[in-house]
């Protein structure tokens, strides 16, 4: 027998212009690329080689086809040659919405359906990013050109997404030969450069080796309300952005090899970057800055049929290592701490069988893995020499975890099921506890236990050949482990509270969607999915005020987030790509405390919307994008003071294929992207204004 082995308020009038300009621009834009005279140019060539165009990335159909949950699959590749991030890229997907503290390369967190950024996890490979010292990941420190397709889980499950969804980063990049070589450069506003460098090759023992520098000044204009922007704007004039620059370095090698039956991975991810923190827009400083070092290694192997041809083996081993250092010379950031240093391992090792037992329409897949991070910190004084040396604290963690998933009629019905446990240790020695109360828990060693649940169905209610009708829906329910800052606290300014539970989330969602192939012979194919959901959120970890220089973390929120997600993704007449995405959500505090119940959590808009169309043949290529970041608060209270309006914005993007349109050997690109093309003066997290317009023009050539 062969196995196939599957690889408050907000104004209504604003929201309702918005929408109008939005859907003009969007036309308008549309027709003039539609009447440009290189789109009159037909293609003889069939689809698979006309060029793919980038205006958001397609599903793929492998996972997020058998999938009860939402996901969503972003191929990467076809960003080669712009200048986009993994924060820009992901941002176009229902659901997902960016916190920026600035323009690009500056400290940028992402949050899915109403999530905290804690809650969010990050994976590289299978391998995790987010760590119990730091929490949220910093988008800007991972390279997009490293990256083959991006996963997005927005509802929650047992596989590394049981709070706040998960995103899932793959390296091993599909190349268009066999060996080859690329080489681009970028030059573009506020002296941004980029150089881009990559080869490939080998039979037996494969390479691929992606290396890249970057570097901005972001001095970039904006509006300055002198921090009065209600109550006085006679002060207000236009400045200019400082310490905001950064120097980024990425570099990824991966190396395979098959022997003994078995496929062997080798992977090491390395960034280095290094930027000035500029602070919001009253208070800017210059001389701040922060330098962060990660590597990431990882040696994984894949042995399909061990023994039996239903068994399917898979083995990880990693270790990450993150430097990171801050440096406030002048104290203008944070007057108690002029310089730090930190470093935290982490390493562990997961085991994965998976059994395909086709005679009884199950596949079972099994997880057990050990973990386990260290972290210190040390203080140093304005000169940069260390005044004390903070206790290590440590985590190891166990899990356990299975999935059965149940395929009838065809993979017509899937049926999934899944239920993890984890064992979390914490410990803290030589801590110095003065600040503690007599019946707070021991401070230097916690233990708890996690269990989580997930299960869903999927029902091909209609099927014509390629041409799919569904329902799907996924109940779950997960935790999240305090952080150590939360736990064990930080002298002179945060106060551990080790009686801390766990944040814990209960989400259920479901929808209907459509996956369509030419469907009655009409020139197109579409994927097209509505997907409800309605998360309840509590235990929130908050940090209360506990005396007049410090706060203490507590278990005080809990919060309900509902919405509808809508998703579309369309090809046709080999010519023409669009996609529209659009988020309604609504996340409400239903905490006890009565000053924020019933009010909208901070930072969580209503509507999000991000679309685009692009028209392209063999030789050009353009298109536009267009977002609406809703409206919004940034208080937990909704004060009018912190009130920030809604706004779009466009961008569009040209690329010229000068020579390789039908060759695979080699290809000359030149691509301009223009962002922010009307130049909207936006401000982000906490008074951090966003760049005006910016263009960047790329020239890469593969050989």
């Amino acid at each position: 027998m062969k196995i196939d082995i599957p690889a408050k308020r907000f104004s209504s009038i604003q929201e309702r212009d918005s929408r109008r300009h939005g859907v003009a621009v969007l036309s308008i834009l549309a027709l003039l690329l539609l009447h440009h005279p290189a789109m009159a140019v037909p293609s003889t060539e069939e689809e698979e080689k006309s060029p793919e165009v980038v205006v958001t990335a397609p599903r793929e159909n492998d996972d997020t086809v058998r999938s009860t949950g939402s996901r969503t699959q972003i191929d990467v590749t076809q960003a080669d040659g712009r200048m986009i991030g993994v924060d820009e890229i992901i941002e176009k997907e229902a659901g997902i919405r960016i916190r920026r503290y600035g323009g690009a390369g500056s400290y940028s967190t992402v949050s899915i359906r109403g999530s905290t950024a804690n809650q969010v996890n990050l994976y590289i490979d299978g391998i995790p990013l987010n760590h119990a010292a730091m929490g949220e990941v910093n988008l800007s420190t991972l390279n997009l050109d490293s990256f083959d397709r991006i996963e997005i889980r927005r509802g929650g499950d047992t596989a590394g997404s049981p709070v706040g969804g998960a995103i899932h980063l793959t390296t091993a990049k599909r190349r268009e030969t066999p060996i080859g070589h690329r080489v681009a450069t970028t030059a573009g506003s506020f002296d941004t450069f980029r150089l881009l460098g990559e080869t490939w090759g080998g039979e037996n023992f494969t390479y691929d080796l992606t290396a890249k520098a970057e570097s901005s000044r972001q001095n970039f204009r904006f509006h300055n309300d002198n921090g009065t922007p209600v109550i006085n704007t006679i002060d207000d004039f236009d400045d200019t952005r400082e310490n905001a620059d950064y120097r980024n370095a990425f570099a990824t090698m991966r190396f395979g090899f098959h022997a003994l039956k078995t496929d062997f991975k080798i992977l090491n991810d390395t960034a280095k970057t290094e930027n000035g923190l500029p602070g919001p827009i009253a208070r800017q400083t210059e001389r701040t800055r922060t330098e962060l070092l990660r590597n990431t290694t990882g040696i994984s192997t894949d042995t399909k049929g061990l023994g039996f041809e239903w068994l399917r083996l898979q083995n990880r081993a990693f270790f990450t290592e993150y430097q990171s250092e801050f440096h406030d010379p002048d104290q203008e950031f944070d007057p108690s701490t002029p310089h730090s240093f930190s470093r935290l391992r982490s390493y562990g090792f997961h085991i994965e069988p998976t059994l395909y037992l086709l005679d009884y329409y199950q596949t079972i897949r099994f997880f057990l893995a050990t973990e386990r991070e260290g972290y210190w910190k040390e203080r140093r004084n304005r000169f940069n020499e260390r005044v004390e040396k903070l206790p290590t604290k440590t985590r190891t963690k166990e899990i356990a975890r299975i999935e059965d998933e149940f395929s009838f009629l065809k993979e017509r019905i899937i049926i999934t099921a899944s239920a993890e446990y984890q064992r979390i240790t914490d410990r803290f020695p030589e801590a110095e506890w003065r600040f503690r109360s007599l019946f707070d828990e021991d401070p230097t060693y916690k233990q708890q236990h996690l269990q989580n649940y997930a299960g869903g169905l999927r029902l091909v209610v209609f099927r014509e050949k390629k041409n799919d009708l569904y329902l799907k829906g996924n109940a779950s329910s997960g935790s999240r482990i305090p952080l150590f800052v939360e736990i064990f606290g930080q002298p002179g300014s945060i106060i551990g509270n080790p009686s801390l539970k766990p944040e814990k989330a209960d989400q259920l969602e479901g929808g209907v969607g459509a996956s369509l192939d030419k469907p009655a012979q009409l020139p197109f194919k579409a994927d097209i999915e509505i997907i409800a959901f309605d998360r309840r959120v509590r235990d929130l970890i908050l940090f209360v005020p506990n005396s007049q220089f410090s706060v203490r973390p507590e278990n005080v929120d809990r919060a309900r987030i509902r919405g509808v997600e809508f998703s579309l993704n369309l090809k046709a007449f080999d010519h023409l790509r669009l996609f529209s995405n659009y988020t309604f959500q609504k996340a409400i505090n239903e905490s006890e405390i009565r000053y924020v119940k019933g009010k909208y959590l901070a930072y969580q808009p209503l509507h999000d919307f991000a679309g685009g169309v692009s028209l392209y043949n063999d030789y050009v290529e353009g298109g536009v994008d267009v977002s609406y970041q809703g409206a919004l608060y940034r208080d937990r209270t909704n004060d009018p003071f912190n009130y920030q309006p809604g706004y779009w914005l466009y961008g569009i993007f040209l690329r010229w294929q000068v020579f390789g349109a039908r060759e695979k050997e080699k290809d000359l690109r030149i691509t301009l992207d223009v962002k922010n093309l009307l130049d909207r003066r936006a401000v982000e997290i906490s008074g951090y204004p966003l760049p005006g317009r910016s263009m960047y023009l790329t020239v890469s050539y593969r050989f």
